[in-house]
């Protein structure tokens, strides 16, 4: 997979939870078909399970604005939404669309230059970054010099650099805000600039995420609370983890016995509205939400109540009315297949 993300980053597959928040541009539903693999090649079926591109690439990515990406021999180019090419495999390296626009690469190596390309595939801003990350808000993060001692900045859809490069790290807007990190990955302390470049929240926690619902989750003192858009610690730090809010409620972790931890919801007064009870759980999309139970995945409602059963090795949330389940491993080495929110199979999992 050669998506390129930038620094901290934990990915579960198209469901993305990181510290910048970098898939949150490209949280685009499929309409028409999902990628599937069968003996290692991957094609699409429809939402119905037929399969409608036989698997022929080596791998398909995310799915963005219309388009997913696809690997050909060793090249990416891009697919629209029926499965035809539109772009045609040549990077080395691209993001996902957000706002017409993907950054990529073609260079390899480590004198590899970024630029990115509308979905025509040209190049509307040319390769001369040495990073860069996904447009949000009219804007993007670029990085100016090396991974050592280079800075991130921001441009705008025309490539002007409108926030000079300063920063150590910097993610995607998010309700306005950006994450950023001033000092190095060990030991930097992240804060929030607005879209004129103005810190507005002064870097000081060890962890930062992406605004969401108006409160971001925070790391300081080694536990996680959250933050309205003032800075103010809305919710107390107290948890093991925590994830942004989605419907309301957030997922966090808690330790009962001091020994093993647990994952349940709370709202935002911090009220426990579902019980720590789960050795995972994901954020709500579309009511459900994917809990990890005895090392197997199943579906929750908001109530707390288990609508699909825990079978799965691995699971991710659902959208358009379908979720991406695994069998014999997890995501990165198991079977791949969809289930409907009746926890029906409409495509088995494959390899």
């Amino acid at each position: 997979m050669k998506i390129g993300f930038q620094t901290a980053v934990i990915i579960i597959i198209t469901l993305v939870f990181v510290c910048f928040g970098y898939a949150q541009p490209g949280n685009d539903i499929p309409q028409n078909i999902l990628p599937i693999s069968v003996n290692y090649l991957y094609g699409f079926i429809d939402m119905e399970g037929k399969i409608v591109v036989e698997p022929r690439y080596e791998w398909i990515g995310m799915f963005s604005e219309g388009m997913f990406d696809v690997e050909v021999d060793g090249k990416i180019g891009f697919v629209d939404n029926n499965g035809k090419i539109v772009i045609k495999p040549q990077y080395s390296e691209v993001g996902i669309f957000s706002e017409g626009l993907v950054y990529f690469t073609s260079d390899e190596g480590t004198s590899k230059k970024y630029g990115y390309i509308d979905k025509s595939g040209a190049a509307v801003i040319k390769p001369q970054f040495e990073k860069a990350g996904n447009f949000s808000d009219g804007l993007a993060s670029v990085r100016i010099g090396d991974d050592k001692t280079g800075k991130w900045g921001f441009i705008n859809n025309t490539g002007e650099l409108v926030i000079k490069p300063q920063f150590d790290d910097a993610g995607v807007f998010s309700e306005g805000m950006c994450v950023i990190r001033q000092g190095d990955i060990q030991t930097g302390k992240y804060g929030y600039i607005d879209k004129t470049g103005k810190v507005v929240i002064e870097p000081r926690f060890d962890i930062a995420g992406n605004f969401s619902e108006g409160l971001a989750f925070v790391k300081t003192g080694g536990k996680y609370g959250f933050i309205d858009k003032s800075g103010k610690m809305a919710i107390e730090p107290k948890y093991i983890n925590a994830y942004d809010f989605s419907d309301g409620l957030a997922p966090v972790s808690i330790s009962p016995d001091m020994i093993s931890t647990k994952w349940g919801y709370i709202d935002k007064s911090g009220k426990m509205i579902i019980d720590a009870k789960f050795d995972y759980c994901d954020r709500f999309s579309e009511g459900l939400a994917c809990v990890k139970i005895s090392d197997l995945y199943g579906f929750i409602d908001k109530q707390g109540n288990i609508v699909i059963q825990p079978i799965f090795d691995d699971a991710i949330n659902f959208c358009n009315g379908v979720a991406e389940v695994y069998t014999e491993g997890d995501f990165l080495s198991g079977k791949r297949g969809y289930i409907n929110k009746a926890g029906k199979y409409i495509w088995e999992p494959t390899i």
